[in-house]
């Protein structure tokens, strides 16, 4: 397989087609425009790349594909130092925002997500030889192996874009519509994956038992919202 940087500047290199666009329809060489989204973000080739993405005509599946890489380096910058912080048996909203978005990043096709990690554990296998990166290429792909197992029910229904808990379900247990019920999704979107709990009132209890859960009392939640209000 080409490298990263021979495939985008392969792509970079193409000649347009009519009025200066490309053309993407049924040319297999455009797909190398995601195996060269890996390349250092301040290359020549990678700005070419990107105003690849930005031409009319550009399936929406490749402009997914751009950012994917990006999404991973993020992820492996917020695991880290999630990871140096101590984890803690507590689902954080920190720790869920991570757990969403990779829940998100896996949910990106089976291709585009096996490309960019494939290609991204080269870069960490220049590091592990460097020195400068105690895990392998190899360690890395067996990670992310590990865990697209662990999650592989909550990617699917990521990829449904259906939830086990819901909004609905939130408001019959008293919660009103707001950021604090944005919150409270996002934490029982992660619970759900990382305990592997998919029944509704599984993933209630254990955000009820919380410390994230708004107060018992009604009187306290509607003076907790009203605060809420007026800090906005």
């Amino acid at each position: 397989q080409r490298e990263a940087a021979e495939v985008a500047a392969m792509v970079a290199d193409r000649p347009r087609g009519r009025e200066g666009c490309w053309d993407f329809e049924g040319d297999e060489g455009v797909t190398g425009v995601r195996l060269g989204s890996l390349l250092d973000p301040n290359t020549r080739v990678l700005a070419d790349y990107k105003d690849l993405g930005a031409s009319p005509g550009c399936p929406k599946r490749f402009k997914r594909d751009i950012l994917l890489p990006r999404i991973l380096a993020d992820l492996e910058k917020r695991a880290a130092r999630l990871a140096e912080a101590g984890a803690g048996a507590t689902i954080s909203p920190e720790r869920a925002a991570v757990t969403n978005a990779l829940l998100d990043f896996y949910a990106s096709g089976e291709q585009s997500v096996a490309c960019c990690l494939w290609f991204y554990s080269r870069r960490v296998d220049a590091k592990h030889l460097a020195g400068t990166y105690r895990e392998s290429g190899d360690d890395f792909l067996r990670r992310h192996a590990t865990q697209r197992a662990k999650l592989r029910r909550s990617v699917e229904l990521v990829g449904r874009g259906e939830r086990v808990v819901t909004s609905a379900a939130l408001e019959r247990e008293g919660v009103r519509p707001g950021p604090g019920m944005g919150r409270l999704l996002a934490l029982a979107q992660a619970t759900s994956a990382e305990l592997g709990l998919f029944e509704e009132e599984e993933v209630l209890k254990a955000l009820r038992a919380s410390p994230h859960w708004p107060a018992a009392n009604g009187a306290d939640r509607v003076r907790q919202e009203e605060e809420e209000g007026k800090a906005v």
